[in-house]
């Protein structure tokens, strides 16, 4: 990570100690004169291995309408979450969960060539180890809303 200077995002794994996430919960962009929010979450079964005396999984639903709420204050137009949850939980969250346009389905997910509507999401799945890249299409109106979607 600090090699390669990418950015991670994860809202829900944090520092037991600080009781303070151990990555920025998300990242705001602004690409083509709109802000577009990334965040990300893991799932609770993760094997966390020498390192879960020290960190924890909080529970996902609760930290997404946490993250998506803050996220919306500071202006963000559209909220996309990389979800490393599995493809149903992803797919529950999803539907549980308002104001998420589009989701990135990881971790142990099948390929599929093309993405689906759930409730107000388009989601998209990049297979098993993220061996395939994924479009999504968001359309936005003059006020910056999204009017259509598709994967």
């Amino acid at each position: 990570m600090q090699r390669n200077r990418l950015p991670v995002v994860c809202a829900n794994l944090i520092e037991k100690r600080s009781h303070k996430p151990l990555f920025n919960p998300y990242l705001v962009k602004k690409i083509g004169g709109v802000k577009v929010g990334f965040f990300g979450l893991i799932g609770e079964k993760v094997d966390l291995g020498p390192s879960r005396d020290s960190l924890l999984v909080e529970e996902p639903a609760a930290v997404a309408t946490r993250t998506i709420a803050e996220m919306r204050k500071k202006g963000v137009d559209v909220v996309v979450l990389l979800g490393q949850l599995g493809k149903v939980e992803n797919e529950e969250l999803v539907s549980a969960v308002d104001g998420v346009n589009a989701v990135v389905v990881g971790r142990d997910t099948p390929m599929i060539p093309k993405g689906r509507m759930i409730k107000n999401t388009v989601a998209c799945y990049g297979g098993d180890q993220g061996y395939y890249l994924c479009k999504t299409m968001l359309t936005l109106d003059a006020r910056q809303q999204v009017t259509s979607r598709r994967g």
